[in-house]
């Protein structure tokens, strides 16, 4: 079984023991009260940038004469802001209406939605897509390099959003109008991405313009699709 399927099985489990006790605990009969006739979640896709929220909305039709319902919402990904895990349980108000915000996590994934209140479980599918950049920001080593190819530099890209932590995994594609990079790893938990950097043989002193690019966030129509960063060294004989 996956690790998924286990994260939901066992959600599902602890929804069930919570919607069927009884006043007295768990394992009495299922309890009869209002029931759940309406579940959502909006928007149902955001970014995996530890910021975004999705509002999962749970409706109860009739409350009065009744003790407040708790409704019980949970995750396999994401946190929830009201109890700061992947579970939350929340009492209904005079209106029969319960409301949770799950916060998007680091990793891009689907997560799988389960609410429940009442005997009635409501499942439901959300997803947090690859948080891009909005800017790229290059940081040499040195800004003076002798030229030769035993001689070279470190270049970090600094990959930055507006709101929220850029998705890890991202790749940075780097150019250079002379000289050549080494492999570039993929960005890390913090945005970073570093990558070697060699001039060559010079004949006299050059400056190099080195450039990094990678996927935007949010395009449109009158942007490109890659956001770039450059700075600039210069090069001795």
């Amino acid at each position: 079984m996956s690790l998924d399927a286990l994260r939901l099985a066992a959600a599902a489990l602890t929804l069930a023991l919570i919607a069927g006790c009884d006043r007295e605990g768990f394992g009495g009969p299922p309890r009869s009260g209002p029931q759940l006739t309406d579940v959502q979640a909006s928007p149902t896709s955001v970014a995996a940038d530890d910021v975004s929220l999705i509002r999962v909305s749970a409706t109860i039709p009739d409350t009065s004469g009744v003790q407040p319902a708790q409704v019980v919402f949970s995750s396999t990904a994401g946190i929830f802001t009201a109890s700061s895990g992947s579970s939350a349980i929340v009492p209904a108000d005079d209106s029969g209406h319960a409301l949770a915000y799950l916060r998007a996590p680091r990793q891009p994934t689907s997560a799988v939605l389960t609410v429940g209140a009442g005997g009635t479980i409501v499942v439901d599918t959300v997803g947090f897509t690859p948080a891009f950049p909005d800017d790229v920001a290059l940081d040499p080593s040195r800004f003076v390099i002798v030229s030769g190819d035993s001689n070279e530099i470190v270049i970090t890209a600094f990959l930055q959003r507006v709101a929220g932590l850029v998705s890890p995994g991202r790749m940075v594609r780097f150019s250079a109008t002379t000289g050549r990079f080494g492999a570039a790893s993929v960005s890390d938990d913090s945005g970073i991405v570093r990558v070697r950097y060699t001039a060559g043989v010079v004949a006299e002193s050059t400056a190099v313009t080195i450039t990094g690019a990678t996927q935007r966030n949010n395009p449109t129509a009158t942007d490109t699709t890659s956001v770039v960063g450059q700075t600039t060294v210069t090069v001795l004989p």
